[in-house]
């Protein structure tokens, strides 16, 4: 099973962008994965965490069901954390990215080890977002 979710074409904020402006972007990108993959994505990820009533009701012209914000973004040599305490918590989203080995140390393997070195020493278990929405 492969879970599709998808931002935008262009990686923009798409707070930023505005009507149709918005609505390009995501309906796009929702066209590009649908012909790809054959089904479009009910996930949208808004770049940066960015997105305002725009954004989110051009996502929702595309088909799309959840707009999911993550806790935590994982990398090979570090964690970024959105909230104080710098902790995970259960039930956390946690993101992960792998931009090549020019932006960042390591390799994915890499990010998913240091991934779950962190949550199986907290005792926790890994599970798939769509199992929750």
């Amino acid at each position: 099973m492969r879970t599709v979710g998808q931002n935008d074409k262009k990686w923009a904020s798409v707070r930023l962008c505005a009507g149709t402006a918005a609505v390009a972007l995501a309906v796009g990108c929702a066209a590009a994965i649908g012909k790809r993959y054959g089904t479009r994505p009910a996930l949208f990820r808004p770049p940066y965490g960015n997105y305002d009533e725009d954004s989110l009701r051009a996502a929702r012209s595309c088909g799309v069901k959840y707009v999911p914000l993550w806790n935590e973004e994982v990398f090979a040599d570090h964690w970024d954390y959105r909230e104080g305490d710098r902790d995970v918590h259960p039930g956390d989203i946690v993101l992960s990215h792998f931009r090549g080995r020019d932006d960042g140390k390591g390799t994915m393997p890499d990010v998913i080890r240091h991934f779950m070195k962190l949550v199986t020493a907290k005792g926790y278990a890994v599970a798939r977002l769509e199992d929750y929405l």
